[in-house]
């Protein structure tokens, strides 16, 4: 009896001694969550912005980030990514969960997660990782919208898609220390120094036609119109960089071009037409350089123009004529620029420019997102009239002090 006595509690202090370790060793494993992101069906710009959301909201909420770097539809746009650091410094997705994600297959699991999420909001996130330890893949994407603390602020004023799209991505990228971090990914591995003029404001204009890829144009397309007959608001948004801190002025009496007469007007933003704001009628882009000129007090700029044109020196040449500066020196090829149908070329010589003026698309706005131009020109609003002329009636004006 003694003997039995003494094995009971010797076999209780063995299971007490090998069950602990491994109940605090599950207690860490299930708060291993990871966040990764489901590609746009887009291409480039579209990645970069997926995964900028993606990288900050990893950033904010300390969970570990997983590239995925699986483009449907566009394999070509894999190989811009392995030119830039994410490829080479970003830990990747097993080929397992990538597959998955490709098929959309949330409902399975792959080692070490037991569940999937789907992040349609940022606080879907935020109350996810509240109510649940158990070890979760958080899946973002391009569409994922984001709560910032400058969201009050804005959200009156600047239309809710454009806003979340444009504005939100490029705020993100100025937080502190997350800016330098991301910036960093989205560093070509092969440096390209651009030799910019030193005694001009450099300004980068990107104008997408349509003549690629993405959209066949409308032959009837208004180009060019009398701007003196049409409002166009100016929102100017300040930020002082050393304060860290947003300031948004709607309606500036000194930033608006006020109509002599109203016509009937179509709003543009409705789903269908909503992309029709990468392609700009060219007076939009007329129109913006002599504003940053007068913005400027005419001091003399070099402004370089990158376009998806056939025809990219007639284009030049065309907006050249209709501006009509002789304070503006206009750039036909970058000075050291050997291939300027490089896409990763070009995307990193857009962001070294003092200013950008932009339509809204995805490529220019990454290109902000790597860049510090000190004035972001683009468009807020739009409205249609007859369906053949796109009158762009709002447009954001983000400048950087540092006073």
């Amino acid at each position: 009896m003694k003997l039995q006595y003494l094995k009971l509690p010797f076999t209780l202090i063995l299971i007490l001694i090998f069950c602990q370790p491994l109940t605090a060793k599950q207690k860490i494993y299930q708060n291993e969550h990871a966040i990764t992101y489901a590609p746009h069906m887009g291409r480039f710009g579209d990645h970069i912005c997926g995964y900028s959301k993606t990288k900050w909201l990893s950033y904010k909420y300390k969970i570990p980030f997983l590239f995925n770097p699986f483009v449907p539809g566009h394999p070509e746009t894999l190989d811009l990514f392995k030119q830039l650091t994410i490829f080479k410094a970003e830990t990747h997705a097993s080929k397992e969960l990538i597959e998955l994600i490709r098929k959309r297959e949330y409902g399975k699991t792959v080692n070490p997660y037991l569940r999937m999420f789907i992040v349609e909001k940022e606080s879907d996130l935020s109350a996810a990782l509240k109510k649940t330890d158990m070890p979760t893949l958080f899946i973002c994407s391009l569409g994922t919208q984001l709560d910032l603390t400058y969201e009050t602020k804005f959200k009156k004023c600047i239309n809710k898609y454009i806003w979340d799209i444009d504005l939100q991505l490029y705020l993100i990228s100025l937080e502190k220390p997350f800016s330098s971090e991301l910036k960093k990914m989205l560093t070509p591995i092969t440096p390209i120094t651009q030799k910019m003029p030193t005694d001009q404001v450099t300004v980068a204009v990107h104008i997408r036609t349509g003549e690629g890829y993405d959209y066949k144009k409308d032959p009837d397309f208004i180009q060019y119109y009398d701007n003196k007959k049409n409002f166009t608001k100016y929102n100017l948004i300040q930020i002082n960089d050393q304060k860290n801190k947003v300031m948004f002025f709607g309606n500036k009496e000194i930033l608006i071009s006020y109509p002599e007469n109203k016509e009937k007007e179509q709003n543009a933003l409705n789903k269908r037409k909503l992309s029709m704001l990468r392609f700009l009628p060219k007076q939009y882009y007329v129109d913006q350089i002599i504003k940053l000129s007068e913005l400027l007090n005419n001091k003399n700029l070099f402004v370089y123009i990158f376009t998806d044109a056939k025809d990219k020196f007639a284009l030049i040449n065309e907006i050249k004529s209709k501006v009509n500066l002789p304070n503006i020196t206009w750039g036909y090829e970058l000075p050291n620029s050997t291939n300027s149908s490089n896409i990763i070329e070009d995307f990193d010589a857009m962001s070294q420019f003092d200013c950008l003026i932009r339509p809204h698309s995805n490529f220019s706005i990454a290109a902000s997102i790597l860049g510090s131009h000190k004035i972001i020109i683009s468009p807020a609003n739009a409205r249609w009239v007859d369906e053949k002329l796109l009158l762009i009636n709002e447009v954001n004006i983000v400048m950087h002090n540092n006073k």
